[in-house]
């Protein structure tokens, strides 16, 4: 369940980096550095799950890499390379997904299809309603109490 809860987690960082990308930069740029997260999950199954990738995979990959860049960049000033914030948080949550999706992967032929992402989504969900949030018509220092997590 620990894997599940830091699945969950890591996949709240990246939607909060994701709207902080749009946020930040152009819709333009963004969406396409954190739609590569594919090529996370390629990478880090070829390092943990040792996968073989074919050469179709390895040249998809290239192009991915190479258009990511491409959008990323201005090329009117390749002697200053700046990556902006939109980009920055974009790249957060494009290893954030990628983490999300191979781990998803991962645990689906020992749980089923369904189990892994629903309970992924469940951890999701659970850290904003477990946080300490302001009670109404509360003072002082103890006006802040954490929610019950269980059951809502």
């Amino acid at each position: 369940m620990l894997g599940f809860g830091a699945a969950g987690l890591t996949q709240s960082v990246a939607f909060l980096a994701y709207f902080r990308a749009l946020k930040e930069g152009p819709i333009a740029v963004v969406t396409p550095v954190v739609s590569a997260y594919a090529a996370v999950v390629l990478v880090l199954a070829v390092l943990f799950l040792h996968e073989r990738p074919t050469i179709a995979q390895l040249v998809a990959i290239g192009v991915t890499v190479t258009g990511v860049v491409l959008v990323a960049t201005d090329l009117r000033e390749l002697t200053r390379i700046r990556i902006g914030r939109g980009v920055l948080f974009g790249l957060l949550a494009l290893v954030s997904f990628g983490y999300v999706l191979f781990f998803i992967a991962k645990t689906v032929p020992e749980f089923s299809w369904f189990l892994p992402p629903y309970l992924v989504r469940m951890f999701t969900a659970a850290p904003p309603r477990c946080l300490p949030w302001p009670q109404r018509g509360a003072h002082g220092p103890g006006r802040f109490g954490a929610r019950r997590c269980a059951g809502g």
